[in-house]
């Protein structure tokens, strides 16, 4: 049996499934907002709930920094990434252009701001926390849903333009869902175990 709630009550000794959605915990809208997410979190937790997104995989949501940062501790392989806490670090001698910035929390397609050229690169005016990235002709991306260490749904996201885009579905990408390859589904279960 289950109830359907807002968490907005005690609870202890429970099995949660939330939606982490920051305009509900996040009133002051700090520009980390991935670490307040990960409070509540962890406060569930120390009330004895087993609660599913945990307070460690909200660190990844919408955090790029830290998300990149665990990746390469890992040694899980990404695009060419580069990680600068602020803009004076940046040595552009050292970058690839095309390249892209994106914005420490970001997502569907929003704060991702292409670079075709030095010139244009060092006019930008970047905050801190700065994850750059090697433009990539990626056509499409798969997303996989994995809970409890399965995989309960994958999908392919594809940009049906000619011209290279986000495949954030609000940028017109198409869905297809696909059942995740055996080989595939190896390793991405592996890449979640060492996160």
């Amino acid at each position: 049996s289950f109830d359907y709630i807002k968490l907005n009550f005690e609870l202890k000794n429970k099995i949660i499934f939330w939606s982490p959605h920051i305009h509900f915990f996040d009133l002051i809208k700090f520009d980390n907002y991935p670490n307040t997410l990960s409070f509540f979190a962890k406060q569930f937790e120390n009330q004895n709930n087993k609660i599913f997104v945990s307070s460690n995989e909200i660190l990844f949501l919408e955090n790029k920094y830290f998300m990149h940062q665990e990746l390469e501790k890992k040694g899980i392989k990404t695009p060419r990434t580069w990680l600068y806490e602020n803009k004076s670090e940046i040595d552009t001698n050292d970058l690839e252009f095309p390249l892209l910035y994106k914005e420490n929390h970001s997502s569907s397609g929003l704060g991702l701001h292409l670079f075709k050229d030095r010139l244009a690169f060092e006019k930008f005016k970047f905050p801190n926390k700065i994850v750059l990235q090697k433009l990539m002709n990626i056509r499409k991306d798969m997303r996989v849903t994995i809970i409890g260490g399965q995989v309960i749904s994958s999908f392919w996201r594809i940009n049906v333009s000619d011209r290279w885009m986000p495949t954030s579905t609000k940028n017109g990408s198409s869905v297809k869902f696909e059942k995740i390859s055996k080989r595939l589904e190896k390793y991405v279960l592996d890449v979640v175990d060492k996160l």
